[in-house]
């Protein structure tokens, strides 16, 4: 149950197209073949037991696989070599089977697969099995592994449906039957989902005739979420944001102890002697508090929390999803004692920390999502109480089980959920292929963001695969590096991944890297790719395959240093200045905006019109990867004089020189060394007491505006 479709590859989905009631037909295609590499249940192993139900052949050989025969696959020096007991067959580079009837199916370490396999060696010392499926088998091995098999026929169908998408969406490339892509149980078949995959032959959703990522999750708890407010980019109109009457399964709580362990009464200088007997009042969160904390610095220290005084949650987006929060960790640690040898409480506190970070914090089991709907204190505790679980974009797998429980077809499930997607046959029917020739391993569906269970008939020694704990991801600004942290309680293989914000992997930041138990950090430049959520995916797999994996994301917050503008006039054609070395600058006037790039030196002159005076241009800067700068705005000076007043003839009778300019001009009359003023009324007219003067004395008058342009001078001579 759950999985995020291999958590999100949600840019396949694009603008709109109508809604239809039933699929629409597609072009006669031949049914696709998805390959698959088998990792999940495998893990590394240099032998491989395998057994057909019936006769395979050895592709290029002339030789076969007799039925019920079980052989052995080994990885050597040459290659992979091929037995029979103790008998060597051959020593191939690689090996390819093919079944002589569609229905075989050839078990590897005791689980089933329909389809030829390929054997290729991998890393030089193992076997690693690559399964070509016809796409409807391999969906018939994925539903029953992501939702439990007894759900009702139409959930179990929109499942099938939203499974068909994703695959489809690698079509051509090779996948794995992890969480990374879909949890792929091979023959792990169940009649109910085997009907459910039946009945929707083909069938996919596309959004403006294209394939859409049909992500899903466990619970929205009411309210789905959109893409954007998840995991950063632009909001798709197939995921809004909206109530869901249907889901409401999943109410979840915590209460934290403000005080975990009550030191009243402990020799702080003697701690040895009460150490060990003492533990924290909420262990599963102290203990997920204590692994963060040592991914993030305090690795090899023994710690106890002692009081966890603050915890809220706020700054919900507009999915009523909470973005923020506050948390604050007293603790102690072995040794750290101060100057009198008593030891010392210290403080870890976040203030304004993205959700994420306090949900990694206190455990992504304890907090199931970030719909909270309460956040309570009392002098000794604090509670949180949310709904759902996981993510809430597109499906969720218990709305869509209420549906189904309510009568509706899982035509309407897929409406509600993917709105506007269009359903559609990609390829057409087949012939119908006998049952398989044997009987199918039972699926065991893991619940939300925990791991899939072994293989069913398979029994090693070591059945426990490796904890990845203190997972933790951060952006560090001045470096523009994604950090992750993790710890590991054995010795494994780790890969490490970046997915961005669509869930493509951009990059292997390491893979199969042999780690022994202990803590680690990788470190990913952003360098040109966008602001925006990435997420980082770490699999595990020890000494006997047991495989583990874990995510966590974490936003690339890369500023954009705003531009510098040189002044701007209403006299100015052109808007000068500074920025990064290739960013656009975007210069917006009014409703209109204008643009250009930055040269190599950071220069920039965009042209635009002449403006107004006090007309406020808003500038941005955006840089290659598409991040945009804080926006800067700049008010176009004044810098046009007023023209030159007009004045009206004045007498030596008169007291006072009338005339008219621009409105709210200062009018300056100069007589010899004297100078009268006055301001032009809204009208432009003015009125200059100057007191009565002699004829032909000459008067000088200028208007000057309200940003200091003078006009030019005019004279008048007294009559």
């Amino acid at each position: 149950m759950k999985r995020l479709c291999a958590a999100v590859a949600l840019l396949a989905a694009v603008l709109s197209s109508l809604p239809t009631a039933g699929p629409t037909r597609a072009e006669a295609a031949a049914e696709p073949v998805v390959n698959v590499k088998l990792v999940n249940y495998l893990g590394n192993q240099s032998e491989l037991t395998v057994k057909p139900t019936d006769t395979y052949s050895l592709s290029g050989t002339g030789m076969a696989l007799a039925p019920n025969t079980s052989y052995r696959v080994k990885a050597t020096a040459a290659g992979l070599a091929l037995y029979e007991g103790t008998t060597l067959i051959g020593e191939f580079p690689q090996l390819h089977l093919a079944p002589s009837k569609p229905n075989a199916v050839l078990s590897i370490n005791g689980r089933g697969y329909l389809g030829d396999m390929a054997f290729v060696k991998e890393n030089g010392r193992y076997v690693r099995p690559v399964n070509a499926v016809p796409i409807e088998e391999y969906i018939k091995g994925v539903v029953p592994n992501e939702m439990p098999a007894s759900w009702n026929i139409e959930a179990l169908k929109a499942q099938a449906v939203a499974a068909r998408t994703y695959a489809l969406s690698y079509a051509g490339a090779t996948i794995d039957d992890t969480i990374r892509y879909q949890v792929y149980g091979g023959y792990t078949w169940h009649p109910n989902s085997t009907k459910a995959v039946e009945e929707t032959y083909g069938q996919v959703l596309k959004y403006n005739g294209r394939l859409i990522s049909a992500v899903f999750s466990a619970s929205n708890g009411g309210k789905t979420e959109s893409n954007a407010n998840a995991w950063g980019g632009t909001p798709l109109a197939i995921f809004p944001i909206k109530d869901d009457p249907y889901d409401n399964a999943v109410p979840w709580g915590l209460t934290v102890q403000k005080t975990q362990i009550d030191l009243t009464g402990k020799h702080l200088a003697n701690y040895a002697a009460w150490w060990d007997t003492v533990s924290e009042a909420d262990k599963a969160i102290a203990n997920n508090i204590k692994a963060w904390m040592k991914a993030n610095g305090y690795n090899g220290k023994e710690i106890k929390i002692v009081a966890i005084p603050k915890l809220s949650l706020y700054a919900p987006l507009s999915g009523g999803r909470v973005s923020k929060g506050d948390i604050a960790i007293e603790y102690i640690t072995k040794g750290d004692v101060k100057g009198d040898g008593t030891l010392a409480i210290r403080r870890l506190e976040f203030i304004g920390a993205p959700a994420a970070k306090i949900r990694a914090l206190i455990g992504n089991r304890v907090m199931l999502s970030y719909l909270v709907t309460e956040v309570t204190e009392t002098e000794t505790s604090i509670t949180v109480k949310g709904k759902g679980d996981g993510h809430g974009v597109g499906l969720s797998q218990y709305g869509a089980k209420k549906m189904g429980e309510l009568g509706k077809k899982y035509t309407e499930i897929l409406d509600f959920y993917y709105l506007g997607a269009s359903l559609t046959t990609a390829y057409a029917k087949t012939e119908p292929t006998p049952p398989p020739t044997a009987e199918p391993t039972p699926p065991q569906p893991a619940p939300a963001d925990q791991q899939t269970p072994d293989p069913a008939g398979s029994t090693p020694s070591d059945t426990k695969a490796p904890i990845i704990k203190g997972v933790a991801a951060a952006y560090v600004p001045n470096t523009n590096q994604l950090t992750v942290r993790y710890a590991i309680d054995e010795e494994a293989t780790v890969s490490v991944y970046v997915k961005n914000a669509s869930g493509k992997i951009i990059q292997y930041v390491q893979k199969d890297v042999k780690q022994k138990a202990g803590s680690y950090a990788n470190r990913w430049n952003v360098g040109a790719n966008p602001n925006g959520r990435y997420t980082f995916g770490i699999i595990t797999k020890d000494l006997a395959g047991n495989v583990s994996s874990a995510a966590i994301s974490a936003v690339a917050a890369k500023t954009v240093s705003p531009p510098k503008i040189n002044a701007v006039s209403d006299r100015s054609t052109t808007v000068t200045g500074m920025a990064e070395a290739g960013a656009v600058v975007y210069v917006k006037a009014g409703a209109k905006t204008y643009k250009t790039a930055a040269k190599s030196d950071g220069a920039f002159a965009v042209a635009i019109p002449r403006q107004k005076a006090g007309t406020v241009l808003t500038v941005t800067a955006v840089d290659r990867a598409g991040n945009i700068s804080r926006p800067i705005n700049m008010t176009v000076r004044d810098k046009t004089a007023p023209p030159a007043p007009k004045l009206n003839s004045i007498t030596s009778r008169q007291s006072t020189l009338t005339g008219k300019t621009e409105a709210g001009a200062i009018i300056t009359v100069k007589i010899g060394t004297k100078t009268y003023k006055s301001t032009a009324r809204k009208d432009g007219t003015f009125s200059v007491a100057i007191g009565r003067q002699k004829a032909k004395t000459t008067l000088t008058v200028t208007a000057a505006d309200r940003a200091g342009n003078v006009s030019p001078p005019v004279k008048v001579r007294i009559r």
